[in-house]
């Protein structure tokens, strides 16, 4: 699949700007999505210039409340952010079980990868990351901690920051189990 040039609506203020969005389906986030992967994608140019209806803006990829998520073997660049897990403000609505592996994010204007908010279980292995204004990013935004992270293998080169952690609404730093660096 190819995404190209994903932005809210004509006219709107709000939107998701994103190129792939695997959210909940309903009202209630407990609902989230399960089992899903994402494979063999080519995303660009999304959420630029857009306000969107995330504190993050747009994205290539987003994963939002969903579980038992595989994101692999995606080319996503020049967009607002590159692969995004929000987890979201309780334990209930988290995203959880989200593997992030053999990505190219190139060119974006935020992060690499991006993950925010209460998750679970993730996995961020062998990526590859150039020319973005970091290569991965974790916060939390004083909604709780990541849990149970994992990265790996990643290469990451001419970024920023190859590593950044919180921003200024966080309170408590994510809690890194194992990080291997380049």
């Amino acid at each position: 699949n190819f995404v190209n040039k994903s932005t809210p609506l004509a006219g709107g203020s709000t939107g998701t700007g994103i190129g792939i969005f695997i959210d909940y389906p309903g009202v209630d986030s407990r609902d989230g999505c399960e089992d899903i992967l994402v494979t063999r994608n080519t995303i660009s140019n999304t959420g630029k210039g857009s306000t969107s209806n995330t504190e993050v803006g747009g994205a290539g990829i987003f994963v939002l409340h969903s579980r038992r998520v595989t994101i692999a073997f995606n080319l996503v660049q020049s967009c607002l952010n590159g692969i995004v897990v929000w987890g979201g403000n309780s334990v209930a609505d988290r995203s959880q079980n989200v593997e992030v592996y053999n990505n190219t994010l190139v060119y974006n204007d935020g992060p690499g990868i991006y993950v925010c908010k209460i998750a679970d279980l993730v996995t961020v292995k062998n990526n590859l990351m150039f020319k973005n204004t970091a290569g991965v990013y974790t916060e939390t935004s004083g909604a709780g901690t990541i849990t149970n992270y994992t990265e790996m293998y990643n290469l990451v080169w001419d970024c920023a920051d190859k590593w950044t952690e919180g921003n200024a609404p966080t309170t408590t730093a994510a809690t890194i189990t194992t990080r291997t660096p380049d």
